[in-house]
């Protein structure tokens, strides 16, 4: 993160408040030290919205769970035996998790960054197909639970390319990548209050692109991450997954994904 960035963030840092799940989770401050550790969109996220109103006071709730399913959010999901889905939660499934760590109040935008867990190979089929249904339930049973008059803003976030430019993926994963697109767009599309945030991989003239490690060196993968993923096929594990953006995709994400709150106001 560039200086300029880290002072912006260091001086609305007093009014954000950064939480997430897992052993060990960062804080805001952990972030501004010598050392930061892994960060998503939250950050820059946080920061456009606090810059934007100077009395506002931001919580912010990261939840997450590495491989999952939509599937495996909801008490019954779309799926072989069911074409429809029911619009209430799994108890430990991250959004209900999210919901109950904001201790009462009531979420006012959700992002959703999910879709690895649904396309590759090794998934069932039935998980892409089905992640329309699913996806529109699940954003009817966070709203549900939440409770609020105005339903929350969920922000739905392109995840993976569904051309082989680059990162080279099976023809299944592509066509199951395409699908979850599909639902995504047609969310945004039918309900309301839904934002669809495209990824314009491997144009990177496009306002729309997101730069992830797929587009960087080895060498330069190597230098910023060695330090905190020692593992040899590091680099090879994370460029298989556009969606593991590097720091310029994240910070471009979290503006994207600020502005849209801020648009919707």
């Amino acid at each position: 993160m560039s200086e300029d960035l880290t002072a912006r963030l260091r001086a609305v840092a007093p009014r954000i408040t950064l939480t997430a799940s897992g052993d060990g989770a960062p804080q805001l401050q952990d972030f501004l030290g010598p050392d930061p550790p892994f960060f998503g969109p939250e950050l820059h996220f946080a920061r456009v919205l606090a810059e934007a109103d100077p009395d506002a006071s931001l919580l912010l709730y990261k939840s997450w769970s590495s491989g999952m399913s939509i599937a495996d959010e909801l008490e019954q999901p779309g799926d072989e035996t069911r074409k429809e889905a029911s619009a209430s939660l799994r108890g430990n499934s991250t959004a209900a998790t999210a919901l109950g760590m904001l201790n009462g109040a009531n979420p006012q935008a959700v992002i959703w960054f999910q879709g690895e867990g649904d396309i590759r190979d090794e998934a069932p089929s039935i998980a892409a197909e089905r992640y329309s249904t699913n996806l529109q339930a699940l954003i009817a049973a966070v709203r549900a639970q939440s409770g609020t008059e105005r339903p929350a803003l969920f922000l739905v976030v392109e995840t993976h390319r569904t051309t082989s430019a680059r990162c080279d993926a099976s023809a299944v994963e592509l066509q199951r990548a395409q699908m979850v697109t599909k639902a995504k767009r047609a969310a945004s599309r039918d309900l309301e209050r839904v934002v669809f945030l495209a990824n314009a991989h491997g144009d990177a003239a496009s306002p729309d692109f997101l730069p992830s490690y797929c587009n960087e060196s080895k060498a330069a993968f190597e230098r910023q991450m060695q330090p905190h993923c020692p593992r040899e096929d590091a680099y090879a594990a994370c460029c298989e997954s556009p969606g593991h953006l590097n720091a310029e995709g994240q910070r471009r994400l979290g503006e994207r994904l600020a502005e849209a709150v801020l648009a919707d106001a």
